[in-house]
């Protein structure tokens, strides 16, 4: 019976977020409350000392990733100041493809981008400039904000600036290049999903559609 304290906790933040009561940022620490109140009085497994360390283990951990992403933040400025992101994507736009191949290619390059800079980024450098490309190709734009979103998660998964792979070597003190090998099955089936809604747009656009979404 106990378990259920801990069960309970993705109702309370994900109700919470969809109820409108916290933000997702107010939900992280909801859900830190949360866990610390269950430890402390139902479980009873963490003493002062524990609660010590994990405060200094979470303090690393923010600490490295809040320098990630300076430094992802300050690289992207420095591409951005060169024009690279746009001649990418203005050399892309510039192709004449069909839809489906522009939309092939712009995931490329996004991926490419996706290796180098934050995923905020991506989506402020490339959008203004895909953008009217799209309209004028009428391209669905909710079946190129599905693909975006997945690249953009690949985009936390690989190396050198995957914020995901930050994550876990801080919690866990592994080698990077062991936790690279093993998100390696992932990046593989985030692609393969990415491939299936380029190849099959109706599988990112049947729900929207029968809700009555347009573009």
């Amino acid at each position: 019976m106990k378990s259920i304290w801990a069960v309970m906790m993705p109702p309370i933040i994900l109700g919470g977020i969809y109820l409108g009561i916290f933000t997702a940022g107010e939900a992280a620490a909801v859900g830190a409350v949360y866990a610390l109140l269950v430890a402390l009085l139902v479980y009873r497994n963490v003493s002062v000392a524990d609660l010590w360390d994990c405060t200094w283990q979470t303090m690393r951990t923010s600490a490295m990733l809040f320098m990630i992403i300076a430094s992802a933040g300050l690289f992207g400025h420095a591409v951005t100041i060169i024009r690279l992101p746009a001649e990418i994507m203005e050399g892309v736009t510039a192709l004449g493809l069909s839809q489906t191949g522009f939309i092939l290619v712009v995931m490329a390059a996004i991926f490419v981008l996706g290796m180098f800079l934050e995923t905020i980024a991506i989506i402020l450098i490339t959008t203004p400039i895909i953008l009217p490309a799209m309209v004028a190709l009428d391209i669905n734009l909710i079946w190129y904000g599905v693909m975006l979103m997945i690249n953009l998660e690949l985009a936390l998964i690989t190396p050198p600036v995957g914020m995901n792979l930050f994550v876990i070597k801080g919690i866990t003190n592994a080698p990077l290049s062991q936790i690279i090998r093993g998100s390696s099955p992932y990046v593989a089936l985030l692609i393969g999903g990415l491939v299936l809604i380029w190849a099959f747009p109706q599988l990112s656009l049947w729900l929207p559609t029968s809700a009555g979404f347009g573009r």
